[in-house]
């Protein structure tokens, strides 16, 4: 299941169920449900995942000074920048998040 603001680009989760349909040889769609959730939860659980993703990148970074081949820094390097990019976007939304009133779509 997704948690999704109401006003979300439902694009990419189509695009994962429809390679999930052609993967698995079933027939599953997208179902939304406005439901409301209260800010602070939504807001807690947002602080929750950045955490999470942060613990990931701290991780990451040990293992890098651990490694020596070229190649496998290359692609610990990518998953930090890729997870520099996802921090960021995820604290920008929760600055969002603390200000406004939301509903929530699932």
């Amino acid at each position: 299941m997704w948690a999704l603001r109401s006003d979300a680009n439902l694009d990419e989760i189509n695009k994962v169920a429809e390679e999930i349909n052609r993967t698995f040889g079933v027939e599953r769609s997208v179902t939304i449900v406005d439901t409301y959730m209260p800010r602070d939860y939504v807001v807690n659980a947002l602080k929750e995942y950045i955490n999470e993703r942060k613990m990931r990148y701290k991780d990451v970074e040990d293992k890098l000074s651990k490694i020596e081949t070229a190649r496998e820094k290359r692609e610990l390097m990518r998953e930090l920048e890729e997870l520099e990019r996802e921090i960021n976007a995820l604290e920008q939304e929760l600055k969002k998040l603390e200000k406004t009133e939301i509903t929530i779509r699932l």
